[in-house]
């Protein structure tokens, strides 16, 4: 697959949340573990796509959320389980949507060899799935048959800015952290984090909430996913022993709703 092909897929990806149930076993420095079990800060195995290199990488973020529809993988003799969208490395084919994958695929594993496909069934029920985000390589390895898959995760969110008539008070009491700044331009800086993407970010889902956390500018921010608002956005000020930690605790005092 051509480069700009590996991004497409990726990039289609992230319309859309691409997870797996929460018991799919995913391999780690410590062993299998259950995806749903993971932390930020875990290191799972991981393959470079371009060198070929494995190699334990840290998680940097996790996610999970609800689907209705699930795509049951069978291979190797086991099942795995997975939304329509997540894209599998196949061989001759690079990276493949689970709803593009075809019976006869060849499924890359850990090692370099191959597993055929067997079957490939949709089941309609409720399930909660999970996703990481995986630093450097973004890849990571499921089942214990070591099958490859991206990392790609919920999509960038098109915030709308603060929830109803909590910009201003949160301004009042955070703005002056981020230097003088104006109402419009703390909203700015608070959108434009949550647009922003890196490695080195921490991000949880807690709930419906989405906690991010800068550690090199110790930003902040709180936002209800569904609703696409901002609850809030601060600075650190190096109180907390875990400014990440503090800022969860927040999302689910919020109730996650």
């Amino acid at each position: 697959m051509e480069k700009n092909e590996v991004s497409s897929v990726v990039r289609l990806a992230k319309n859309a949340c691409n997870c797996f149930t929460g018991d799919t076993k995913v391999q780690t420095g410590e062993g299998e573990k259950n995806i749903e079990d993971i932390e930020v800060g875990d290191k799972v195995l991981s393959k470079d796509e371009t060198t070929g290199e494995v190699a334990y990488k840290e998680v940097t973020a996790t996610f999970n959320h609800e689907t209705d529809e699930i795509y049951n993988i069978y291979v190797g003799g086991q099942t795995i389980e997975s939304t329509f969208n997540h894209p599998f490395h196949v061989k001759d084919k690079g990276w493949t949507f689970v709803k593009d994958l075809k019976v006869g695929d060849l499924l890359v594993q850990s090692d370099g060899d191959t597993l055929k496909v067997d079957s490939i069934e949709v089941e309609h029920r409720q399930a909660t799935v999970y996703n990481l985000r995986v630093d450097g390589f973004h890849t990571y390895f499921v089942s214990d048959l070591g099958i490859w898959v991206h990392n790609t995760n919920c999509a960038s969110i098109n915030w709308k800015g603060f929830s109803s008539g909590k910009l201003q008070p949160h301004y009042e009491k955070h703005g002056h952290e981020f230097g003088n700044i104006t109402q419009n331009e703390y909203l700015k800086l608070a959108k434009d984090f949550a647009a922003e993407t890196s490695d080195s970010f921490k991000e949880q889902v807690v709930g419906n909430f989405i906690v991010k956390y800068d550690s090199s500018t110790r930003r902040v921010l709180v936002g209800h996913i569904k609703d696409r608002q901002i609850r809030t956005f601060y600075k650190d000020d190096g109180r907390s022993a875990d400014p990440f930690q503090a800022a969860v605790d927040l999302a689910k005092s919020l109730g996650g709703g």
